[in-house]
């Protein structure tokens, strides 16, 4: 009997150690026993497309990162506010277990543009005692050298091998550290991969070019280029592409870039306009002032072409090849704009905003209409807010007429809130008397008209929608189906 026994422990005793030989490891270990071969393992792969992955946010303040154009995207300047807000943000990674690691390097591909080196801060950070807290951290700098970009397109491969202190460790976490002053660097992030074995280019940077759609020859027509956009589901094209027009009207100058926004058409009207947008001039030169450039002028412009926010536009950083004609009358006579797909050659100008409130004009696709709202952070916020035409002409005519349609609700004085605004140049406006005004029970759009004719036979004609909020009253305005003729 005890010889019986005996043999059913010694069996039980094998089965127990060949089972617990088998276990799988509790986590997801990209190491692999290969007869002292290298570890080939992948600890990160992020695209940034659509997410962060592995990744959170740690934002100490102002603007945090966020993931934009398909990339994590770190800034802290305000496009339509065009203004910096002080920032502090970390992209900090998941804990890595390096323990199993006999060397690692970390690779990504990223655009950095408009660095000042005593304004901003862009590092690649290490720990392997993360307490939750980036400012409470201590963290290694392994950021090398980050090269400044030119353009939009051109990303360049950061590949750098982690140091040597890290490898074996457990714990580990890397993060991407963006901060800036009263002016701001804008960095771009995606394909982050961190890879057992060394660095091919270790901290060096290979810039990947990109390729012309089309030449200066060859540019497209303004139509051309929406339809590219369209056919492409508003996302940028793969290239920069030449894209020839008159200009219908000059948006904004950006003083801290010494670039231009401007809008351009066919035929220099207001109708299927493309907006160029934060653009340059011939060879890259900065622009002095909105007055570089004059509405009527033809152009030929090379960038990137996408939709953003329901605009068609020519991405940030294109260039000026060309600019011919004197441009000092607009090209039409009358408006039209329906805001069904975008913003119709109209520019937004914020008078005054207060503190929080990042916008009050903008593209309502739902409604197919611009509408404006001082309302956010669940407060009414005082507010100045005017969508602004491109410049058009009344030449030849002797009564002209402004027509559109207007919905609004959450009124306290709808005569001083919501208002129609003319001017022959841009700076000083007259009111001008609504036929008819919403009376806030509903959504319902009603037809609108003002009278326009002590402007009929001028040569340089502008209109605005001019919205104010107090704390007393944040109203709603959508305005739509814009005529002057």
């Amino acid at each position: 009997m005890k010889a019986i026994f005996k043999s059913v422990m010694a069996l039980m005793a094998i089965c127990a150690f060949t089972a617990c030989s088998d276990v799988p490891m509790p986590y997801s270990d990209p190491s692999e026993e290969n007869g002292g071969e290298e570890n080939t393992g992948v600890y990160l792969d992020e695209s940034f497309e659509s997410n962060f992955g592995k990744f959170s946010v740690s934002n100490v303040k102002g603007t945090p990162w966020v993931i934009d154009y398909k990339t994590a995207k770190a800034t802290g300047y305000d496009n339509a506010a065009q203004k910096t807000t002080e920032s502090e943000s970390y992209l900090v990674s998941a804990p890595i277990d390096l323990t199993s690691s006999n060397g690692a390097h970390l690779q990504f591909e990223y655009i950095l543009r408009y660095v000042n080196a005593s304004q901003n801060a862009n590092k690649v950070l290490i720990t392997d005692n993360y307490t939750g807290d980036p400012t409470t951290t201590a963290w290694t700098d392994m950021t090398g050298t980050l090269t400044e970009g030119t353009d939009w397109l051109t990303f360049v491969t950061y590949d750098r091998n982690l140091p040597e202190a890290f490898i074996g460790k457990n714990n580990v976490v890397i993060a991407l550290m963006y901060s800036c002053k009263t002016s701001s660097s804008t960095i771009e992030v995606k394909n982050l991969k961190l890879l057992e074995g060394t660095a091919q280019n270790a901290g060096g940077d290979t810039p990947k070019p990109n390729t012309d759609l089309n030449t200066e020859a060859t540019a497209w027509t303004v139509a051309e280029a929406l339809q590219k956009i369209s056919e492409n589901g508003g996302e940028a094209l793969s290239g920069e592409a030449y894209v020839k027009g008159v200009i219908s009207s000059i948006d904004f100058y950006n003083e801290t870039y010494k670039s231009l926004s401007y809008y351009i058409s066919d035929d220099g009207s207001a109708n299927n306009t493309l907006q160029i947008y934060s653009g340059k001039g011939i060879d890259g030169a900065d622009f002095n002032s909105k007055n570089d450039l004059k509405v009527g002028q033809k152009v030929v412009v090379k960038g990137i072409l996408k939709a953003f926010n329901g605009k068609n536009e020519m991405d940030k950083n294109n260039r000026l090849i060309s600019v011919s004609g004197g441009g000092e009358t607009p090209a039409v006579t009358g408006l039209t704009a329906t805001f069904a797909t975008g913003n119709d050659g109209f520019s937004v100008k914020n008078v005054s905003l207060s503190e929080g409130l990042t916008e009050v004009w903008k593209f309502d696709a739902a409604n197919k209409c611009m509408k404006a709202n001082g309302y956010a952070n669940k407060k009414n916020n005082p507010a100045q807010s005017m969508l602004v035409s491109p410049a058009f002409s009344l030449e030849g005519l002797t009564t002209a007429t402004l027509t559109f349609k207007q919905a609004a609700k959450y009124m306290k004085n709808a005569a001083d809130e919501l208002q129609v605004l003319a001017s022959t140049d841009g700076t000083n406006w007259t009111k001008l008397n609504m036929s008819a005004m919403p009376d806030g029970s509903n959504w319902d759009f009603i037809s609108t008209t003002c009278d326009l004719s002590a402007f009929a036979g001028k040569a340089t004609v502008y209109i605005a929608f001019q919205y104010t909020s107090t704390t007393e009253a944040a109203p709603e305005w959508r305005v739509n189906n814009v005529v002057v003729k």
